[in-house]
């Protein structure tokens, strides 16, 4: 082995390497670039969810910039580089650098000992030529939960000269080196050179606080420390949120509203309750007001903090209603908050209305609100002047609420010019307004304008909102809290009104579905015939009525016990499950899990149900005609519904008493005007049943659709077969999406064969543009493997149902024996087209393609098992440089200084992922991960000129231009 030897000439280099092993240099010019150090606060909060994790494979090779981490090189000094072998920052003063063995020149990816503990890349410090190193690499801040803990992987590359030592710190202040608690032992550990050791620490001692984490080459002119794949655990404390969503105009609960915070969400149930837990701990949000912000000098103006700490966003949404959203919402860590959430049905042109929601105290908030004259006069609307909404003051208090949480609400129909200024005033008096946590939202017929959250300093019962110009619309944010009553002077005491708690229910008023009805607060009813009833009751205090139904609330049948009914709700289209859709049984609900099952147990027995058909329903005398009896006993209707689907309605459905039915429910999209939709649904025997369609004449054919001839939606026939089921239930789909002079004849065929067709329970369903016409059961009774369910007069849309079982194929001829089709589980998809949306196409199942010039490409790929095709579109799914970059992005970005010399600021009200910097070429020729809100980018490298900057957030994509100067 030989001694290392330095010669101060102008090259020093060791020639020969150990066990295979390079070995290191150093330019005597790199002797001339000690740089001393000086320390620069870098505080990029890096806010921690469950776990920090950094295995450096996404940074450029052999960068120097590990931002948002932190690297401070102590030393100065230049390092030694590695011989007969080239890379970037070779030599240089550094503390750590991104290192890729494979890309090293000659490439260093046969040396074993070199090679990252995961991945292509690994962090490495390199020996200073004046020893010994002090290079520190830092973690950006991390906010430590409970049971936390650090462990990473070191390794020394050769111990020829020395194994490498290290130290391991903890600061709870700020970044700078000297600001550490060494936590590693009184002395430096050493990285073996044999292979990578993982190191692990406990860091309970700072749980709860927030950390950075360091860690400190201290080697002795030895060679290379390898760092890689370091991990921060940490449990954070969960919080929860829940609540309930109301309707602003009526009070009543929302049912299916969307809730969301931090990532997580949950849909109201039919009480409009919400519950969601697990949510981590929030971030600091800066807030404040001013008032007045315009006037004439001198103009005083009193500025209020409402900055809050821990705080989160919680947005509400619910088809029909403006968006809810309120980012300063602050849940306590490890803890709970009832957050009750308004939402404000959609205004028209002109409206306003303002939304007032708190906690549980204090009990009574009121909703103020002044106006300008109208037609003569000023109004006052409150609890006891409530006004009117189609005359003056063409203003009302929609609700007065007494009891806590709101919502409290006041709408503005029509606009007058002059002042409107509205407030809140506290008429329970204690505790304090400012402890309410009280939230007013101001909306008008474009959405939501400004979300105000309480001051919570400041003195008085009354909470100064805004003032409202009535000419113009213009809404002036006051937020403040004020002992005096805002506005012109009504009067010296607040009226009185009846205190919630002294309120009591003096009437109550049922109705129990059967005719009969009782004025009792708890009475006893007995149903005398088999049915099912829907009930209400509707009770008074004195001053307001509220009424509530119940929807198929008692089933009264012939029998006893429960029953049980499952299954999946899918789209009739696409055949994927639709989650949350609500299935409604004998008054009890499901809303169906995010795989579309549904699951509704304490069924009670069902009622004798009459129905029939007949085929045919018209014609000539004389006129034979068949009628088929579909009576059923114990049946019941189950409903389904959701946004954007037809509602589904079955009557017949008989569930075993005291057993269970799996029920197969497809839900058909809205359909647009002129077309029709069939869709067969059943049960788990037989396996397969076909849908059929013969078509008139069209364009000078007609057509048969089934699962060998699918048809097309916009080429003849005009109608398609959507979904071929082979594996039991459903559904089974076709549409025609435009109807042609002539008859269209629909019908089933059992291709298994076996069991009997009857025997499957099956349900086709009709439907047009206006929704669901037909739902038809299938009869018990009959011979044969078709179902024969109707025909359709093309000119008119007309149905004639015929709904009975027939061992002839219906319609006109097609074949004496049905075509054989691949079983499903046969089926293999045997090609694929695919169309990358550039002029180039490609037949291979993975294919790789290069795009070769800026702009937004649409891809698509077609599959095919033999018998049918599938094509899955994806739009503008392939961005290539700046120019297919949208540049309308929404979501707020600033960059500074602009032009730059050397540091581009960053800032985002979301994380920032990345960032890229491109030239007018649209090469790439700076790029950033983050992981944070704020980003710096480094750009002294770059030539003077114009730059496009593209920011990826959480929220999508943003472009900008910048210049960089001399």
């Amino acid at each position: 082995m030989f001694k290392k030897i330095l010669l101060i000439v102008a090259v020093v280099v060791f020639t020969q390497s150990v066990m295979g092993q390079a070995t290191r240099f150093f330019t005597k010019a790199g002797l001339s670039t000690h740089v001393p150090y000086e320390w620069t606060a870098n505080d990029t909060r890096f806010q921690l969810r469950e776990s920090l994790e950094e295995d450096f494979e996404g940074y450029d090779d052999f960068t120097l910039d590990f931002t948002p981490w932190t690297t401070a090189d102590v030393d100065g000094s230049a390092t030694y580089g590695i011989l007969d072998h080239d890379f970037p920052n070779s030599g240089a003063a550094m503390a750590y650098i991104v290192f890729n063995p494979s890309q090293v020149t000659p490439s260093m990816a046969s040396d074993e000992s070199i090679q990252p503990h995961s991945g292509n890349k690994f962090a490495a410090c390199f020996a200073s030529v004046d020893p010994p190193n002090n290079d520190w690499i830092i973690t950006p801040l991390i906010a430590l939960g409970s049971n936390s803990s650090l462990s990473f992987w070191v390794k020394s590359y050769t111990e020829q000269y020395g194994l490498e030592r290290y130290k391991v710190g903890v600061s709870t202040t700020d970044n700078n080196p000297s600001s550490f608690t060494i936590i590693s032992g009184s002395g430096y550990l050493e990285a073996p050179s044999a292979a990578w050791q993982e190191k692990q620490f406990d860091l309970s001692a700072y749980d709860g606080m927030d950390v950075y984490i360091g860690i400190q080459c201290v080697s002795n002119d030895a060679f290379i420390f390898m760092l890689d794949d370091l991990t921060v655990n940490s449990e954070t404390s969960a919080g929860t949120l829940y609540g309930k969503v109301t309707d602003a105009l009526t009070g009543d609960p929302i049912p299916n509203a969307l809730v969301s915070v931090a990532g997580l969400s949950d849909y109201s149930d039919t009480n409009g309750d919400y519950s969601i837990t697990g949510i981590p701990a929030g971030t600091l949000n800066a807030n404040f007001t001013a008032t007045p912000t315009s006037g004439t000098a001198p103009l005083d103006v009193q500025f209020t903090d409402l900055s809050s700490e821990g705080t989160h966003t919680v947005t509400a949404s619910h088809e029909g209603y403006v968006d809810y959203s309120n980012s300063q919402v602050v849940i306590p860590d490890g803890g709970s908050l009832e957050l009750a959430i308004s939402l404000s049905p959609t205004l028209a042109e002109g409206q306003m209305r303002f939304v007032l929601t708190w906690g549980e105290l204090p009990y009574d908030l009121d909703s103020h609100l002044k106006t300008p004259e109208i037609e003569g006069t000023s109004y006052h609307i409150y609890y006891s002047s409530q006004g009117s909404a189609d005359s003056p003051p063409y203003a009302e208090l929609d609700i007065d609420d007494t009891d806590s949480y709101g919502p409290e609400t006041t709408t503005i129909y029509d606009l007058f010019t002059g002042e409107y200024h509205y407030y809140i005033y506290n008429f329970s008096t204690t505790p304090a307004i400012t402890t309410s946590g009280a939230v007013v939202q101001i909306f008008n017929d474009d959405g939501l304008l400004y979300n105000l959250q309480i001051p919570t300093v400041g003195t008085g019962l009354y909470w100064d909102i805004c003032t409202v110009n009535g000419a113009t619309g213009a809404v002036n944010i006051i937020n403040t809290i004020t002992e005096n009553e805002p506005g012109w002077k009504t009067s010296a005491i607040m009226p009185p009104k009846i205190p919630a708690a002294d309120r009591e229910i003096v009437s109550w008023n049922w109705n129990f579905g059967d005719g009969s009805s009782s004025t009792l607060q708890n009475p006893s009813h007995t149903y005398t015939a088999d049915g099912t009833y829907t009930v209400s009751l509707t009770i008074s205090d004195g001053v307001t009525s509220k009424t509530e139904t119940k929807l198929q609330y008692i089933v009264v049948g012939s029998g006893g016990g429960t029953g049980t009914l499952t299954g999946l709700v899918t789209d009739a289209l696409t055949g994927e499950p639709v989650p949350d859709a609500l299935v409604t049984v004998a008054g009890l609900t499901d809303y169906t899990d995010a795989s579309g099952n549904y699951f509704i147990t304490g069924i009670p027995a069902g009622v004798l149900n009459a129905n029939f058909s007949a085929t045919p329903t018209a014609g000539i005398a004389p006129l034979n005609v068949q009628f088929t009896d579909l009576s059923s006993e114990n049946s019941h209707t189950v409903t389904a519904s959701h946004e954007g689907y037809v509602d589904y309605s079955n009557s017949q459905v008989v569930i075993p008493d005291g057993g269970s039915l799996e029920l197969a429910i497809s839900l058909s999209p809205e359909l647009a005007t002129g077309q029709m939709r069939f869709v067969l649904t059943w049960g788990e025997l037989p396996y397969d049943l076909d849908s059929h369609l013969k078509t008139p004449d069209i364009e000078g054919a007609s057509y048969h659709i089934y699962f060998s001839s699918q048809g097309s939606a916009s080429s003849p026939p005009y109608a398609e077969l959507d979904i071929d089921d082979t594996d039991s239930y459903g559904p089974e789909t076709t549409t025609i999406y435009d109807l042609f002079t002539g008859e269209y004849h629909y019908y089933i065929y059992n291709y298994s064969e076996d069991p009997e067709i009857t025997t499957s329970g099956a349900v086709v369903q009709i439907f047009n543009d206006n929704g669901l016409l037909y739902n038809l059961q299938i009869p018990t009774v009959g011979t044969g493997l078709y179902w024969d369910i109707c025909t359709v007069n093309g000119s008119t849309g007309a149905i004639s149902i015929i709904n009975t079982i027939t061992e002839n194929e219906p319609g006109w001829k097609s074949f004496d024996i049905m075509p054989l089709k691949v079983p499903a589980a046969d089926r293999e998809i045997v090609s694929w087209n695919w169309n990358f949306g550039d002029g180039s196409n490609s037949t291979l199942q993975n294919p790789t393609h290069t795009y070769t010039s800026n702009g937004t490409y649409t891809v698509s790929l077609t599959v095919s098992d033999g018998t049918a095709n599938k094509t899955e579109t994806k739009l503008n799914m392939i961005t290539v440089g700046p120019d297919g970059i949208d540049d309308n992005y929404t979501n707020p970005v600033n960059l500074y200084p602009n032009p730059v010399q050397d540091q581009l600021n960053i800032e985002a009200e979301c994380l920032i992922l990345d960032a890229s910097v491109y030239n007018l070429s649209g090469q790439k020729v700076v790029s950033r991960t983050n992981a944070s809100k704020t980003l710096q980018m480094n750009l002294g490298d770059l030539s003077p000129g114009t730059y496009i900057l593209v920011v990826t957030t959480e929220k999508g994509v943003r472009q900008m231009k910048f210049n960089r100067s001399n």
